[in-house]
């Protein structure tokens, strides 16, 4: 099997694990944040309690909340993929080629 062939694969692996709970779920409320859970176990446990740090970005527009965690996992997924780059290339230029100068 092709490389490209086992990539794509992958791809559309992983793409089906993550929509299928979306799809078989019909209670949209499992998926609601967890700082929502929190802030609802928060005020049943302790109905006194005043937040000591108030948020340097506070928005209730969804898509502006959306839009600012897919801003932030794109910036991990940047900073992975670069670790993962840079890596690679040190890892290629100390190591050469498997069996390249060996006479047999």
């Amino acid at each position: 099997m092709k490389e490209r062939h086992r990539n794509v694969i992958v791809v559309a692996s992983f793409t089906a694990l993550a929509a299928f709970p979306l799809l078989i779920v019909k209670q949209a409320e499992l998926f609601r944040g967890t700082d929502d859970q929190a802030v609802k176990a928060i005020q049943t446990l302790a109905p006194s309690y005043v937040p000591w740090f108030q948020s340097i970005c506070s928005t209730s527009d969804p898509v502006a909340i959306t839009l600012l965690f897919t801003i932030q996992g794109a910036i991990g997924a940047a900073f992975i993929a670069y670790y993962l780059i840079s890596s690679r290339r040190q890892a290629s230029k100390k190591d050469p080629q498997p069996g390249a100068g060996r006479a047999y």
